[in-house]
């Protein structure tokens, strides 16, 4: 992560310096990113929607829009399975992440 707005900053309530600098997973608070090997080295990584369409992004330079991604995310409440609604757009070398919605996934 290089920065993020302010409403980006307000949906993970953090100031800049704590994504900035940081893995995505780290920056979300991902429940996989604690474990060995740390974001993007466990294996839970290779299925992790939000990582593959950055990674497309990145390596193939395809754009993607609204495209929902489920993660499991620590919250001071406990961990919680959140639906993100992403789109990416490649910007030189880096990638731009917005994040359209989100909301926590319920029980069905």
């Amino acid at each position: 992560v290089k920065t993020a707005n302010e409403k980006g900053l307000k949906l993970l309530g953090k100031k800049l310096d704590e994504v900035a600098d940081h893995l995505g997973g780290d920056a979300l608070e991902c429940s996989y990113a604690g474990e060995p090997g740390g974001c993007g080295k466990t294996e839970h990584c290779r299925t992790c929607a939000v990582r593959n369409i950055l990674m497309d992004t990145l390596i193939h330079g395809h754009c993607h829009k609204k495209v929902p991604a489920y993660q499991k995310i620590r919250t001071p409440g406990g961990e919680r399975i959140m639906r993100f609604y992403i789109s990416t757009e490649r910007v030189g070398e880096q990638i731009l992440l917005r994040i359209d919605d989100v909301a926590e996934k319920l029980p069905t």
